[in-house]
């Protein structure tokens, strides 16, 4: 009873460890008995007495009863023999040779026996009555672990158990609060099974009422209800499961029914569950004891089966078949589960030879194996075989292909046991659970299909799995292991059999009837799916809030999944498994998809008469619901159901039960097959940030015991390289927290210094080795406050001056050159030949210029032009007056080469030399035909500016200087703003004077008016102007006027934005600075060559474990710097340490400082009280209906 199904979350009050307790209703109903479990007769009306005796013979009430009513409440319970291990599954078959002919008789012998005391055993066909046990042989014997039957139930017992469960999980107000009650009274009452419960309590309370639901479930189909039991017991397998502990487990659960159920009179109901439990028990003891040896060898033998062979070196040759007995005879029975090292030396062949006689003749393989070791006798004597230098295979698989090839097998046949074989350890693991061995079946038998479609020789793969089991289990093989593998094999060889062939054409028949459906029959077929589901489950509205729009999107996918499904199995399966993932963090029941199934069957059914077409649907649809739904239970933890309920203090209690070593994986895996889903990626998703700060917080945390430091970091970086991506996606403000997370601070300051170490190998260094994108998601939002963090700060200056400086001025260094000839060309040498013309000094500027056009020119034409044909192949077009321009100008810095490109092909055109070589001056640059003169030099200024304008990219170099041009940047606007305030009062004064027509030449016209202004705040205009406007004292008054408001107020005004302005910019200056280099390391870091990245990687050291206070040598990935102890106080030490035990499977003790701080504390009492209001609101309406000792039981 310690394993089953996982369900829900269970209630966060009984995970913070403390003592096991029973439920309050169960306490005080025990201590009003004397501190005994009472009798029924206590709680029946009226004072009737019942007796509680053996549980053969009826009482007279009893009798009575079933008197008045032979037709209802009738247990009959069939003990067919059970052959298999799962229902319906063959008989084992008499082994080939003579070890499995006597365990045949043996099993023959056995089974005689099981249907002599079937026939002596009458069928149970009784009311049900009181069974609850005295602990005497008489109640150890009334388990029924001879065999396993169906339990049959009557009606009104079905109805009667299920209203009492239903009553019971009201009771404790949730189903998880159920399971926590069942859990806690086990714990408290029967101390003797405390010692079988070693999953943590959350986990264990959370699958009891998963568990107890479905047997309940299945009470009306007892088939399904064998096989639930059936499985359970399988689960079990490996505890130490006895009679009297199941009786003991029995009656704590029943008397837990009665406590709490104490006035609901549901007699019928508690002794239905008393039948219910006795055959649970009883499957469970019948199942421990005749199959937890096979299934033990089974486990064990596939396990060595494939066990690595890297710790024994590469395995050479094989050991003769005689040396190998020898050995095992020589070897204590203690030793005999090693597989021993193989000698070196003999030849691979003839020890194969000699094993290959052992297997047995099935479908003709003994003819082809015997003539195949008759070939390799000859070939070894001819010494045609190389001798000790073939490799044997270490794996199953390797060996069985090995095993084939020398079989003989043809190439279609080793077609389809590839497909085998790569089902073939999720059927020997799912071997204990029927139902899954049945769906693995059917997911194999649409794999065989795919790649052939004639008929399959299962007896080959079996001869072919036997003889690789035989030899790599060579030491440990005997009779006992050839008879659970042959048991296995032919298990699931029957339930290959009874759908081998069928998809090709259910397949085709599906595939015909979708298509022969228009639009109308298509959605005429979705909406009866939905009124068939809403009607069977209710309920399910609850969880379809879409529109119907989207409901038949949902519908249309499903039914082409059930198509998909017969044409490419293997992805299909991983995408249901994605699917069922997906659904578990939607918290979607499972019961649901059975419905939805049953749904759309009927509904098939409705649509159609073709039975091939009904079976391929209802067959297809089946197996993709199974998948879902043990995906989703297999899926179904206590993290998820935190992560549904949006709870940290839920996270919290639950992550508190995990193993140290395994609990960032709780919190970062929950696989299912080859699928798995991160719990932090859906709280993320779903927009759960609460959930999911508490997850980053949890394993940032760094936590210590005697033996070594946990650190989820590795974990989290390995499972999402992307973290810091998926962050800024959902949830932005969850960043900061990540990045504090990866820095430790000492609290211990030497000399007014502290240590702090930065975990930054992860930001760093990308899993295929290269440079992590960390710092380019960072700097996509362009938040400084990001960027200015002290780790990507010391990130980006760790990979600036050590990494990225050199390649950035080898870069731009060509930069400096092309200015440098510019200016020598076009101003230096210029005013030489001015001053002093020399055909040397011609000859210079010449080449000078000839470079110019040639180099600077020639690669700026040759970048936009690239730049232009990429935009217009990838379509970054924009249509302009009819013609496409491209698009691929990004930063200023585009648009500047662009123009200076423009600026230098006009100079060619205006080039002095090549006008004056055309009218046959010799290197003149002055001559008669000289054109443009004015417009070249011009040009020549604008290029200049231009040129220098790029060298503003070198300020990266220094933070300093570039957060200085950064502001300067950023405030041209104000500059722009007063200019343009300037403008209008100039115009408009200039305007107003010429109105006036004043007769002063200055202010003549407009243009005249609005320069002499202009020179008049410029302070460059002469004060004669001036003075004579002393003639129209009103036009003087309007310019006094004009320069009062431009020279005091809004010159005023700019000082004060300049000021205010850069004493906001300058707290963000430094984060525009880092932002500006990040984006300069992301650009230059393509042209980093290898070598030197691994070279630079390398010198870090991050593989080795740094110091975190003298002594105390902690964690690898990161680096350690110092820094003042006033810049980031830290009175407490970040490393949470631990005493006690030391083994990564216990879990850390409970921090009892830990109760999220005084907000976290008014949160709680807040939820308490309401709560508190909500219990008295539901007690006061339960007074009228329930009576006073229901309301208080509520209450409490």
């Amino acid at each position: 009873l310690a394993q089953g199904p996982v369900g829900q979350w269970s209630p966060s009050a009984s995970l913070h460890g403390s003592p096991p307790r029973p439920p309050l209703m169960y306490t005080a109903f025990l201590s009003q008995h004397g501190g005994k479990r009472p009798t029924l007769k206590d709680d029946l009306p009226d004072g009737q007495p019942k007796e509680r005796g053996k549980r053969g013979a009826p009482s007279d009430s009893e009798s009575a009863a079933s008197a008045m009513n032979p037709s209802a409440n009738r247990l009959k319970l069939k003990l067919p023999k059970f052959e298999d291990l799962s229902p319906g599954g063959p008989k084992e078959k008499k082994g080939e040779n003579e070890e499995n002919e006597e365990n045949g008789e043996e099993n023959g012998e056995e089974d005689e026996e099981e249907k002599k005391e079937e026939q002596e055993a009458p069928e149970i066909a009784e009311p049900v009555i009181s069974r609850r046990h005295s602990g005497n042989s008489t109640d150890v014997q009334r388990l029924k672990t001879i065999s396993l039957g169906e339990l049959r139930l009557g009606p009104l017992d079905i109805d009667a158990a299920r209203k009492l469960w239903k009553d019971f999980v009201d009771a404790m107000f949730s189903l998880e609060a159920a399971g926590d009650a069942i859990y806690t009274a086990i714990m408290s009452t029967a101390s003797s099974l405390q010692s079988l419960f070693t999953t943590p309590k959350s986990v264990i309370a959370l699958r009891f009422g998963n568990v107890m639901s479905s047997f309940v479930a299945a009470l009306n189909d007892p088939a399904t209800l064998r096989t639930h039991v059936e499985t359970l017991g399988f689960l079990h397998l490996r505890w130490d499961i006895s009679e009297n502990r199941v009786l003991m487990a029995i009656d704590t659960l029943l008397d837990l029914f009665e406590a709490e159920l104490f006035n609901s009179n549901n007699i019928r109901g508690i002794e239905a569950w008393n039948c219910l439990l006795d055959y649970i028990g009883g499957a469970v003891i019948f199942v421990r004891r005749h199959y937890s040896a096979r299934l033990q060898i089974l486990q064990d033998s596939w396990e060595k089966a494939n066990r690595s062979q890297e710790k024994e070196g590469t395995r050479h040759g094989g050991s003769d078949l005689q040396q190998r007995r020898e050995n095992r005879s020589r070897t204590p029975a203690s030793n005999g589960n090693s597989v021993q090292p193989i000698a070196k030396g003999r030849n691979l062949l003839s020890g194969r030879a000699q094993l290959m006689s052992r297997i047995p003749d099935v479908s003709g393989a003994q003819g082809k194996m015997a003539k195949k070791r008759s070939t390799i006798s000859k070939q070894q004597s001819k010494g045609k075989l190389e001798d000790a230098t073939q490799v044997v295979p270490g794996t199953f698989a390797e060996m069985f292909r090995f095993n084939a090839s020398v079989m003989g097998l043809a190439q279609a046949s080793q077609e389809w046991m590839n497909e085998v074989l790569a089902c073939f350890n999720n059927l020997v693991a799912n071997v204990t659970d029927s139902n899954r061995l049945q769906e693995e079946c059917n997911i194999l038998v649409l794999r065989i299909s795919k790649v052939t479609t004639t008929q399959v020789g299962l007896g080959n793969f079996k001869a072919c799995m036997l003889a690789s089991l035989r030899w790599l289990l060579s030491e440990d093989w005997s009779p006992e292991h050839e008879t659970a593998w042959l048991w296995f094999w032919d298990n699931v060889a029957q339930r290959l059999k009874a759908t081998m062939g069928k998809p090709p054409l259910w397949s085709k028949a599906l595939t015909l009837l979708f298509r022969a459906l228009d639009d109308a029959e298509q959605y005429e077929f979705r909406a009866k799916i939905y009124a068939n589901f809403f009607a069977l489950a209710p309920e399910g509205q609850d969880y379809f809030k879409q529109s119907n729009s989207y409901l038949h999107l949902i519908a249309s996918k499903v039914l082409a999944m059930t198509t998909e499904l017969y044409d490419d199995p293997v992805r299909m399966v991983d995408n249901v498994s994605a699917l069922g993932l997906r659904h578990v963090a939607y918290a979607i029941p499972t019961g649901l998809i059975a419905a939805y199934v049953r749904a759309s069957v009927e509904a098939m059914t409705e649509l159609t008469k073709d039975d091939t077409a009904i079976e391929a649907f209802q067959w297809s649809l089946s197996l993709i619901g199974k998948s879902l739904v043990h995906t989703m239970m297999e899926g179904s933890t206590v993290v998820m159901s935190a992560i549904t309920a949006n709870s940290p203090e839920r996270i919290r209690a639950v992550v508190q039960c995990a193993p140290r070593g395994e609990r960032a994986q709780w919190m970062l895996t929950v696989q299912v097959g080859s699928n798995s889903i991160s719990p932090l990626a859906w709280a993320l998703e779903s927009r759960r940030h609460e959930v999911a700060a508490e997850i980053l917080r949890d394993l940032l945390t760094i936590r210590a015991d005697r033996s070594r430091y946990y650190y989820g970091a590795d974990e989290l970086f390995a499972r999402h390289s992307n973290i810091i991506d998926m962050i800024l996606h959902c949830a932005p403000a969850m960043l900061p927290s990540l990045l504090d997370g990866l820095v430790w601070r000492s609290s211990i300051s030497v000399k007014g210094m502290r240590r702090v170490n930065y975990y930054l190998k992860h930001l760093l260094v990308a899993p295929d080795g290269g440079l992590a994108k960390a710092m380019e998601w960072a700097a996509k939002p362009k938040d400084t406050d990001v960027v200015c963090h002290p780790i990507l700060i010391c990130l980006s200056e760790l990979v600036w001056s050590r990494l990225v400086s050199g390649s950035f001025f080898l870069r731009e260094g060509k930069l400096i050159l092309k200015l440098l000839n510019f200016i020598l060309s076009q101003a230096v040498l210029e005013q030489l030949i001015h001053s002093q013309d020399s055909f040397t000094l011609r000859v210079i500027m010449f080449s000078c210029r000839c470079l110019n056009y040639t180099y600077n020119l020639g690669s700026l034409l040759w970048s936009n032009g690239l730049l232009a044909l990429r935009a217009y192949r990838s379509g970054a077009v924009k249509n302009i007056m009819g013609v496409k321009v491209p698009i691929y100008l990004q930063t200023w810095q585009d648009y500047i080469r662009l123009l200076l490109a423009l600026v230098l092909l006009m100079m060619l055109a205006c080039e002095p030399f090549i006008y004056c070589m055309a009218s046959g001056s010799d290197l003149a640059v002055r001559c008669s035909s000289l054109r443009h003169l004015e417009l070249y030099s011009a040009l020549s200024m604008v290029g200049m500016y231009l040129q220098f304008s790029l060298l503003l990219d070198l300020g990266v170099a220094n933070i300093r200087i570039l957060a200085f041009l950064l502001v300067g940047w950023r405030l041209l606007s104000e500059v722009g703003l007063f200019l343009l305030a300037l403008l209008v009062m100039i115009v408009s004064t200039a305007t107003a004077l010429s109105c006036l027509h004043v007769g002063s030449p200055a202010f003549h016209g407009v243009h005249g008016g609005a320069y002499t202004l202009l020179r008049s705040f410029l302070d460059i205009g002469s004060i004669e102007e001036l003075d004579r406007l002393k003639e129209a004292p009103h036009a003087l008054a309007i310019v006094h006027i004009f320069l009062a408001v431009v020279l005091v107020i809004l010159c005023n005004t700019l000082i004060a934005q300049i000021s205010c302005s850069y004493e906001r910019l300058y707290s963000s200056m430094l984060g525009f600075a880092c932002l500006k280099r990040i984006e300069t390391i992301v650009h230059v870091m393509p042209s980093v060559s290898s070598k030197r990245w691994s070279a630079f990687v390398n010198s870090l050291g991050l593989d080795q474990p740094i110091e975190f206070n003298a002594g105390d040598v902690g964690l690898a990935g990161g680096i350690q710097i110092t820094e003042l102890a006033t810049l980031h106080p830290t009175p407490l030490d970040g490393i949470h340490r631990y005493g006690g035990a030391t083994s990564p499977s216990q879990p850390w003790p409970i921090e009892q400082a830990d109760q999220g701080g005084l907000e976290g504390k008014f949160d709680r009492i807040e939820r308490l009280i309401e709560k508190k209001f909500q219990v008295q609101s539901s007690m006061c309406s339960g007074l009228d209906s329930r009576g006073p000792r229901s309301a208080m039981h509520s209450m409490m």
